[in-house]
Order: structure tokens, then C-alpha cells, then sequence
């Protein structure tokens, strides 16, 4: 996750009625380590503000580690009753659904946690270089596209949807095989900003009102 990412995250959720008690699921958080260390901004921008209005937070996540509370794979069909037996009413899903081969199953997935009238947040990458984690799809959708995606497989509303441009060029940052990053790094160090903005990385995020299964 971006900063510029958790940002949009945090202003849009701050804008949510999320009373005391509020559950919350993060889904591919990683571990504590991961979203304290290496990507601070997820806790201090998207997990403290509401841990402070009093909701409660599960990180879900394909890998055990300290700070997953439910391991489970999503991208499996068939999956039991018995894991979504506790709806959320709120579920972030942030940069995974390019890491998915079937996309359909693992959204209805997400979709099963969502409670009738709770929240879905969900964004992916719409520019951005190929990035194995284990694989990627290139799925780059636009936020209308994503938001169209999930919901011809559950009854609900576009809350908010955009395409965010990440500007930060300590993102950019050479690495073997990724000349266009490093150049674009340079330009922003040289305040060439202007010339490659077209290649810049952008991240389409989308948040809907689920009102429940289609």
C-alpha cells in the first residue's frame, strides 16, 4: 500500500458513520511486522484512526505470522460456511485482486464477509510494473471497472471511486530491470516532474455500500 493510498483510505473512512464496536476486516494486511516497519502508514493512517473511534480490527491473511488473526485462502472455492460465520462491517481489500488468478471466486469471497449494509473498500493497481507476489495477472482495471467487477456479484452502490497518481519518488528508486522507474526517479530529484507524469504509477480505489448477495 501506498502512502498516497492509505491517505485516500483514511480521509474516505473518516467520512463513514462507524460507531463503537464496528468490525473491521483488513484482508491481505500481512503480518505486524509488515504494516508497523516496512509499511508504517498502513497502521498509523488506516488502523489507528479506527481503532481510536472504537472499532475492532482482524487482519486476514494467506500466510500465518504475528498480528494474522484468520489465515485462510480466498482464491479457494467451496470454502465453509463456518469462516464467514461473523460478517464485518467494514472490509478492506487493498492490491491483491492482480495477485489472483480467478478473480471471481476470490471476490465472492470477500463479498461473504461483508454484513448487509457494511462497507467494502477495495483498490488495484491501474499503472503499475509486472510485480510477483507470488504471480501477477497484470490486472490493471480502472475504479469504474473494479467497482462494475464486484458488483455484478453483490447488490450494492459506489460510495467513492477514483484514480490516485503516486507522486512520491522514493517509490521510484532503481532496481535491476526497472530503468523507467529509475528515470522517473531522477526526473522528479531534477523538478522535471512534468515530463513523465504519464508514467507515473496510479492506483484505482473504490468504496461501496453492499446491501447483500446478488
Amino acid at each position: 500500500m501506498f502512502v498516497e493510498e492509505a491517505a485516500w483510505i483514511a480521509a474516505r473512512l473518516a467520512a463513514l458513520d462507524l460507531p463503537p464496536g464496528t468490525r473491521v476486516l483488513d484482508i491481505g494486511s500481512s503480518t505486524l511486522e509488515y504494516r508497523t516497519v516496512r509499511q508504517p502508514h498502513i497502521t498509523e493512517l488506516v488502523h489507528k484512526p479506527l481503532l481510536a473511534r472504537g472499532c475492532t480490527i482482524d487482519c486476514a491473511d494467506l500466510k500465518e505470522g504475528e498480528g494474522v488473526d484468520l489465515v485462510v485462502d480466498l482464491s479457494r472455492p467451496g470454502l465453509p460456511a463456518s469462516v464467514f460465520a461473523r460478517p464485518y462491517d467494514l472490509v478492506i481489500c487493498s492490491n491483491i485482486l492482480e495477485h489472483v488468478v480467478d478473480r471471481g471466486t476470490f471476490i465472492g469471497n470477500v463479498l461473504r464477509f461483508c454484513a448487509a449494509g457494511g462497507a467494502l473498500l477495495c483498490t488495484v493497481p491501474r499503472t503499475f510494473p509486472h510485480h510477483a507476489d507470488p504471480i501477477d495477472t497484470m490486472y490493471r482495471p480502472t475504479a469504474d471497472e473494479l467497482a462494475r467487477f464486484i458488483l455484478e456479484r453483490a447488490a450494492g452502490r459506489v460510495e467513492a471511486a477514483g484514480i490516485l497518481r503516486i507522486d512520491d519518488w522514493s517509490y521510484y528508486d532503481y532496481r535491476p530491470g526497472r530503468i523507467l522507474d529509475y528515470l522517473l526517479a531522477r526526473s522528479l530529484r531534477m523538478r522535471l516532474r512534468w515530463h513523465l507524469v504519464p508514467l507515473r504509477w496510479k492506483v484505482s480505489c473504490v468504496l461501496l455500500r453492499i446491501a447483500g448477495p446478488g
